[in-house]
């Protein structure tokens, strides 16, 4: 696998991550958005925020490999 296709499926998977995680801060507030002094709900926040983090980082990395020339063999 190139290096491309290796940063598109990290990619891929940190992205499902933080949709994952994004859901997690909805179940864990509960239907009272109980946010405050909740363990859970901050547990996902920060998740959800490394996950972000994660995938911005390699978008930048995508677009950056994208952009260089490729070596003619």
């Amino acid at each position: 696998m190139d290096k491309i296709n290796k940063i598109r499926e990290s990619l891929r998977v940190a992205e499902a991550e933080m949709k994952r995680w994004n859901k997690a801060i909805g179940e864990a507030a509960g239907t009272n958005s109980d946010w405050h002094d909740n363990a859970g709900y901050d547990y996902a926040c920060a998740q959800f925020e490394l996950y972000q983090s994660l995938v911005s980082q390699l978008k930048l990395e995508l677009q950056a490999a994208l952009q260089q020339p490729k070596k003619i063999k």
